[in-house]
Formats: structure tokens, C-alpha cells, sequence
């Protein structure tokens, strides 16, 4: 690990968008219900999987996340007899395809969040929109809208993986910056105008690769400041790490969010 982490991408002094993930940051508390459902999906496979090991790569696309978790060394031994050949394309369709029929009716009773939606609606009501990017595709996340249909009212736009590459690569957030660009070409036009909010490695390592400052909140996947200072010292750069959504949007409109930001490279 690196003795000497990386500087934490700085916030302007405009702040112009919100880029968040969904589950384990907006909704749905330890981002569970992906995991449950990837879980009785390589079950009903004769792969037995923890939820541990299930969770180390959350926030990935979720075919990606498939091919990351057949190649897991502690699965080896079970992956080789249950794919003798090597698991194949046509294997990782077949979960994918079981993990989208488990994973839909527990996406229809998402739990929120302790005080994101009020947090959400302050964004909302200051003028600072708010993106939703997630590794679900469009029907998932309509899903989780009917659970939940404030998530209408507060959010300006949403990226799913139905429209672009998953993270840690940057595609999302550079489609959520078009968008409020689009709308207003003085917005978002450049990445340290935004901040992307999220709860998993891959949400800061798609932020860093946007050169965009990165939070961490500890809801999701993520769920101690410790373990968030594991993740920064893995990746080798500083990102801020907040308890909740609730923190990120009070200091954004309290506007201490960048002094914050900026105070990790003192």
C-alpha cells in the first residue's frame, strides 16, 4: 500500500451537479439487495458464494460483476467443476438472466435511506441537480422507482448501465455532465464543477478516472470510516469520507463541501 496517497481532486467554487449511486448511497441501507440476489442465483447454480465475498466488488456492472466473482481464488475449485471447460459467456447469461428475475421483485421493496429523501429534496429546491448512475439496467431501476417514487421528483437525470459502460470506468459521469451541460452550457464544464458520491471502490476509482472529487459514504457496501480509509489506501488517492447522502448535500448548501474536500490535501 502507498505511504504517500495521491492528492484528492479539488472542488471549484461552483458546484454544478451531483453525481451519485444508487444502492448503499440513495437507497437501499449496505446495498443488500443485489447481493442477496446474486447469492440465490449461483445457489440455484450449485455455487456456494458468501455475502462477503459477493460484496468485495459491488458498484461494478453487474455482468462484470459476474465475471470478477467466477474468478475469485476462493471459488476456483468449485468454478473448475462446475464449468470444466471454463465458465463461458453463455454461463455468465445465464446468471445474469436468474439474478435479473431474483433481483426484480426484491428491487419493488427497496428501503430508503434515513433522511436521504429530505437531504435529496434540499438539492433540489437550491438548484444543484442530482444524476443517479448505477451498475442496474432500465427495467431494475424502474423497479426501485415504483418502490419508491419521490426518486421521480428529486432527480434531474439517471444513467444505468442500459446506456453506458459501468464503472470504474468514467462514461457515466461524463453522460450525467453532458446532460447538465446541455441544459446549460455554463454548467459542468469541467469535472472539478461536480462531485461523485458513491459507496464502493469502484464509485471513487470512476470519479478519479474522471479526475472528478470523490466521496465515500458509509450506507452501502462501505459501512465504517475504517474501512473507507482501507479503500482510499488502496487506490492511493484521498477522497472524502462522509457518514451519509445527508452530510454531502448539508455541506454542499452550506457550502463547506469544497474547503472539506480541500482540507484532505493539508
Amino acid at each position: 500500500m502507498p505511504e504517500t496517497l495521491l492528492p484528492a481532486y479539488e472542488l471549484s467554487d461552483q458546484l454544478d451537479g451531483v453525481v451519485a449511486d444508487g444502492a448503499g448511497t440513495l437507497v437501499d441501507p449496505e446495498s443488500k439487495v443485489p447481493a442477496l440476489a446474486f447469492q440465490v442465483s449461483y445457489t440455484a447454480l450449485g455455487l456456494t458464494v458468501d455475502l462477503d465475498t459477493i460484496m468485495e466488488d459491488m458498484g461494478s456492472d453487474k455482468r462484470a460483476h459476474i465475471w470478477l466473482v467466477l474468478r475469485k481464488p476462493i471459488l476456483a475449485g468449485q468454478v473448475r467443476e462446475r464449468y470444466p471447460d471454463g465458465p463461458q459467456e453463455s454461463d455468465v447469461d445465464d446468471i445474469y438472466d436468474l439474478f435479473q428475475k431474483k433481483l426484480i421483485p426484491l428491487l419493488e421493496e427497496t428501503a430508503e435511506i434515513d433522511g436521504v429523501e429530505a437531504a435529496a429534496r434540499e438539492l433540489k429546491e437550491a438548484g444543484i441537480p442530482l444524476i443517479w448512475t448505477t451498475g442496474y439496467n432500465d427495467k431494475m431501476f424502474e423497479a426501485i422507482k415504483r418502490a419508491l417514487p419521490w426518486l421521480g421528483d428529486v432527480l434531474t437525470h439517471s444513467v444505468t448501465s442500459s446506456d453506458e459502460a459501468g464503472r470504474p470506468k468514467p462514461d457515466m459521469i461524463h453522460n450525467a455532465m453532458r446532460f447538465v451541460n446541455k441544459a446549460d452550457p455554463t454548467k459542468m464544464t469541467d469535472p472539478n464543477r461536480g462531485i461523485k458520491v458513491g459507496d464502493t471502490e469502484v464509485d471513487v476509482r470512476a470519479a478519479d478516472n474522471a479526475e472528478m472529487p470523490g466521496i465515500l459514504v458509509t450506507t452501502g457496501s462501505i459501512t465504517s470510516e475504517e474501512k473507507a480509509g482501507e479503500i482510499n489506501q488502496k487506490i492511493g488517492r484521498r477522497h472524502l469520507v462522509v457518514p451519509t447522502f445527508v452530510e454531502v448535500v448539508k455541506y454542499a448548501i452550506d457550502g463547506t463541501l469544497k474547503d472539506r474536500i480541500g482540507d484532505l490535501n493539508k
